[in-house]
């Protein structure tokens, strides 16, 4: 049974990729693209309160809690596709999104 479960995202490339055929040859570019094979922590979580023994003091989730009940098979994750998510962590990601929600929601996943 889980006592934690987790939204999980596709990962948005902060980058733009190429992709080359098996000579050597680039066949296409992609500007940041959503990889769909990889997932990442949203950063939304709902826990049961027994939960709470596994948060310690100090030291952050994903570092202490979340991979000791991963191991116990007590994590579920959750993914969610097509909705708006971007990381934010600084002034410039919250100035971007409020951009990004004003003209459009190219941050789909």
């Amino acid at each position: 049974e889980a006592l934690a479960a987790m939204a999980l995202v596709p990962l948005r490339s902060p980058y733009g990729v190429v992709e080359v055929d098996e000579k050597g040859f680039v066949k296409s570019f992609k500007e940041k693209p959503v990889l769909e094979e990889y997932l990442v922590n949203a950063g939304v979580y709902v826990m049961k309160p027994e939960a709470f023994k596994y948060i310690p003091k100090k030291g952050d989730l994903e570092k202490t809690t979340f991979p000791k009940l991963a191991l116990e098979g007590r994590l579920k994750g959750y993914v969610f596709r097509g909705v708006y998510w971007r990381s934010i962590d600084t002034v410039k990601d919250i100035e971007e999104a409020s951009r990004e929600l004003r003209e459009g929601l190219p941050g789909v996943v």
